[in-house]
């Protein structure tokens, strides 16, 4: 199993090509939802988004990663799919939080169901995030009452 650490010293040992890395990149980035993702920005090469050292002309500017909930893997958005990229980029431009769920249809189907009882002014828009922990605290409560809250 690769990780970023085997991958970056293989680039400095020369075992792992820059396509192979990239590959991995774009694998870990297809794990990303982007309703969850953790997203940062920084100034940096656009053209050496991960400072790998390229030769040539350096364009400044700013470089946006997203990684899944509790990964160290940063991705830049290049090695994103067209959808988790576009759906990032709406979410930041719309301020929008990240939900503090990860995607999971059960999750989905509760927090729906609690919003139809509640209405979207409670659990809707932009509370949906308490929506799905709510949702997930009552899925784990059936599946482990003993280790439910209260």
């Amino acid at each position: 199993m690769k990780t970023v650490q085997n991958i970056r010293d293989g680039l400095r040992q020369g075992t792992v090509t820059v396509a192979e890395f990239h590959e991995f990149m774009k694998a870990e980035g297809q794990k990303i939802d982007a309703r969850s993702a953790d997203v940062t920005w920084r100034y940096g090469s656009i053209c050496d988004p991960y400072d790998m050292g390229y030769e040539g002309e350096d364009n400044i500017g700013r470089v946006y990663f997203a990684r899944t909930l509790g990964s160290d893997v940063w991705v830049e958005f290049s090695d994103l799919p067209h959808e988790t990229r576009r759906d990032l980029r709406s979410r930041l431009e719309s301020g929008k939080p990240p939900l503090t769920v990860p995607f999971n249809p059960e999750v989905e189907r509760m927090a729906d169901a609690i919003s139809n009882v509640y209405g979207d002014d409670l659990f809707g828009g932009p509370d949906r995030a308490r929506a799905l922990e709510a949702a997930q605290a009552a899925l784990n409560a059936f599946r482990d009452p003993e280790h439910s809250a209260g």
